[in-house]
Order: C-alpha cells, then sequence, then structure tokens
C-alpha cells in the first residue's frame, strides 16, 4: 500500500507516495470507513504531494467516487482537501470533485498541506 493514514481526533489525514493505483484507494478507504470515527469525521485531507507515478484513470477516479457516493449515506457533512501541484493528477481530481457535486460532501483542490488544513478547519 502506497498511502500511510494519520488520524487526528475523528479526522484522517492521508498521505499517498510513490507509485499511485486504484488499489491504494481501495485499501484507504477501507479503513477510514471501517473506523468508528468515520461517522464523527468533520473531514479528510488526501496529500498526493510524494506521488511520483500515476497509475490511475478517469474511468478508475469514476468508479473511486461511486463507491465513495455510498459513504456519503453514513457521514452527510464531510470536506475533502486534495493537496497536488502535479497537473495530471489534479486533472483526475477534478473528475473526482464533479462527481461528488450533487451530494453534501465539499471537496477543495490545493497545491499545499497548510492551505488545505486551514480550509479543513474552517467552521
Amino acid at each position: 500500500m502506497s498511502c500511510e493514514i494519520k488520524w487526528v481526533g475523528n479526522n484522517a489525514y492521508v498521505r499517498f507516495f510513490g507509485t499511485l493505483s486504484i488499489n491504494d484507494f481501495h485499501m484507504a478507504n477501507g479503513k477510514i470507513y471501517g473506523s468508528r470515527k468515520f461517522d464523527n469525521m468533520n473531514f479528510q485531507i488526501a496529500d498526493f504531494s510524494d506521488v511520483e507515478e500515476i497509475k490511475l484513470t478517469d474511468e478508475e477516479v469514476v468508479t473511486i467516487s461511486t463507491l465513495e457516493l455510498t459513504a456519503t449515506r453514513w457521514n452527510r457533512c464531510v470536506k475533502v482537501a486534495h493537496v497536488s501541484k502535479n497537473e495530471e493528477l489534479r486533472n483526475l481530481v477534478r473528475v473526482y470533485e464533479n462527481q461528488m457535486s450533487n451530494t453534501n460532501w465539499t471537496c477543495k483542490l490545493f497545491e499545499y498541506l497548510d492551505e488545505a488544513e486551514n480550509w479543513c478547519k474552517e467552521e
């Protein structure tokens, strides 16, 4: 697995690194949604700053977001921050954001982790 999950209170910080694939998302999401903390989670930060190779397609991102639509039934209001400067990855995040646009989850893309953290902590 090319990711680490760190919980701060009920909120998840997910750092992806190395080669990014759909399997990384399946494993991370399984751990997050399987945690008791998920029901009270206010935000999740997905930090892609250390990703070196992307093995992920638009279609796979649609699959990921379709699975996440189910999670919106258990926790209806979550902020999801994505962090990346890589243009290919930013385009994939935009596909995800578009798929999630009709939910109560709020998604935003950032270049820097501190910006994402500040946004997530805003009321």
